[in-house]
């Protein structure tokens, strides 16, 4: 029931995630509601009236009951998570099979031929993350397909990641799993990222940044999801008609940091040669260079490179050189400039060239075309 004129909203976001509650807040401050937040029920149904609820739809049978109820008044209900698929409602979750896929892609980009999933429960978002992962190693000419490991036994996990081919990397299913299963493999003497490579899922600043090795891990952006929810039921509760599936919202892209950043190859010198391009990416050098300080002669070095990449040193060096422009030309708004000497371009001019020939446009054009 409305009161003088404000929707009245229930939120039962299960466990309290204050930037996905600040995408909801957002939307009831710019529109007027009246909002109610509660983060779980234990057999006491709420007695006010609401005009829409916001969910997150789990093992919760109390909250289960209770959004049945509201459905059979005809109360709009707005699911955030998808844990529950059996259970039909309006949903906007996280594109968990697109998440999956850019942890796939993460490790392929790094040479990883073995890959594997860790998690310390199971669930229908679990299973979609895994098969995103799965999609993308089961296409790769070096990854295979996933490993599944599901423990919350720390020795079981520290046998389990002993037994794993080296170098691994494990995508864990959010930023505790990640924690934990790091901080296993350190106690258990095993080097993260060189032997062990781990992306988490969520990036929480607080968990992922502060740990003896500082976690890569795929961005969620939840204030934006609770926004789209919350626009959703709105939608609803003016009258509107149920999207016929989940509104998916795209992850924002990977923070990396230590714990997977480190390239995987099975040829030494190899991955040798890839750390030195990365360690050496802001200043101007060529296949000698590289030479020089591996120790190893340059026709030498030019057949082993040829074999491990498919393509000259040299087209290496300029591959990953493009690859990190691309990566600063869509997260920051560095100057052109600046990312030309970041990159270990001569000069502007060169990096334009380069740039056009490999991506039919200019830096600029490029990045324009991706913000709008």
């Amino acid at each position: 029931m409305r009161i003088m004129g404000k929707f009245r909203v229930l939120s039962l976001i299960n466990p309290i995630s204050y930037p996905r509650i600040g995408g909801i807040t957002r939307f009831a401050d710019a529109n007027g509601w009246s909002l109610t937040i509660h983060d779980r029920l234990f057999g006491r149904q709420p007695t006010t009236a609401y005009d829409g609820v916001l969910v997150t739809m789990r093992e919760n049978m109390d909250v289960v009951k209770y959004v049945r109820a509201m459905r059979r008044r005809h109360v709009p209900v707005v699911d955030l998570t998808v844990e529950r698929p059996e259970i039909r409602l309006p949903r906007v979750v996280s594109d968990h099979r697109e998440i999956g896929r850019m942890a796939g892609r993460h490790f392929t980009e790094r040479g990883f031929a073995n890959v594997a999933w860790f998690s310390t429960r199971w669930s229908n978002v679990h299973r979609l993350r895994y098969e995103g992962l799965s999609e993308v190693c089961a296409n790769s000419p070096t990854a295979g397909l996933p490993q599944r490991h599901v423990s919350s036994d720390g020795r079981e996990i520290a046998k389990w990641a002993a037994s794993l081919r080296k170098p691994v990397a494990l995508l864990a299913y959010d930023e505790t799993d990640a924690q934990f299963l790091a901080n296993v493999c350190l106690d258990a003497k095993m080097e993260v990222p060189d032997e062990v490579a781990i992306l988490a899922i969520g990036d929480d600043p607080l968990v992922t940044r502060y740990q003896a090795v500082p976690i890569s891990s795929i961005g969620l952006n939840p204030e934006r999801n609770g926004y789209a929810a919350a626009a959703l039921l709105d939608r609803l509760m003016r009258g509107g008609k149920a999207p016929a599936k989940p509104i998916m919202v795209k992850p924002d892209g990977i923070s990396v940091r230590r714990s997977t950043d480190t390239y995987a190859h099975e040829n030494m010198v190899i991955r040798k040669v890839l750390l030195y391009i990365r360690d050496n990416m802001k200043r101007p050098f060529g296949a000698e260079q590289i030479a020089e300080a591996l120790g190893e002669s340059r026709s030498r070095l030019d057949k082993t490179c040829a074999a491990g990449f498919g393509h000259s040193l040299g087209k290496e060096i300029l591959l990953r050189r493009l690859a990190e422009a691309e990566r600063l030309l869509k997260t920051t708004d560095l100057q052109i400039a600046e990312i030309a000497s970041l990159c270990g371009f001569c000069s502007s001019a060169y990096f334009v060239e380069r740039f056009r020939a490999a991506y039919g446009t200019t830096p600029r054009h490029w990045r324009l075309e991706r913000r709008t």
